[in-house]
């Protein structure tokens, strides 16, 4: 086995072990078209989807299609370049460089963000919202988001759900919702 392999098996061993925390249950798919790339899905949400790879690469995506478009968002970012120096290693991407004796350690501190990630958007009745810009050109600006089911986009005090800034003046075109689960 490649040494590189062992973030791949890391992140099998460590979903086995965390099942129980994900209301949608994880699992993982190899992906057919890269080799030494995988896929984690969720059961029922087909429109999430997190790339692995070997590198220490845990790109999530959210996709979503209509009228022949597709809009997609990287919700979490967890990649890890892990580095070594003297004092352990470390996550060369992290702003606050925090030193482990292991590179598991380092993969099991992002991983608690992508719990918690889960957690909180992954619910039962929360929606994908997709806010879609006027522009001037054939290509639209949009932003893209999980929302909860009772979210109001002109409350500003369920602004705090989205993760990017909305302004209910802006020049929006459209606003769609889309189940979260299939």
């Amino acid at each position: 086995m490649k040494k590189t392999e062992d973030f791949i098996k890391y992140i099998k061993r460590w979903i086995i072990s965390h099942y129980s925390e994900f209301t949608y249950k994880p699992y993982i798919v190899r992906d057919l078209k890269y080799k030494g790339r995988y896929i984690l899905k969720f059961s029922s949400i087909p429109n999430i989807s997190v790339i692995i790879e070997s590198d220490g690469t845990f790109d999530m995506w959210c996709n979503i299609k209509y009228n022949e478009k597709e809009y997609m968002e990287n919700p979490l970012d967890l990649l890890t370049v892990i580095k070594k120096n003297h004092k352990g290693f470390y996550c060369d991407l992290c702003i606050k460089k925090a030193y482990h004796k292991t590179k598991q350690k380092i993969w099991e501190n992002h991983l608690k963000d992508f719990i918690t990630w889960a957690k909180e958007n992954l619910k039962k009745g929360n929606k994908f919202m997709v806010i879609i810009y006027e522009e001037e050109d054939k290509y639209d600006s949009y932003d893209l988001g999980i929302v909860p089911k009772d979210f109001d986009i002109m409350n500003e005090s369920h602004h705090k759900h989205i993760p990017f800034r909305f302004n209910k003046n802006s020049n929006y075109k459209y606003i769609y919702y889309f189940p979260i689960q299939k």
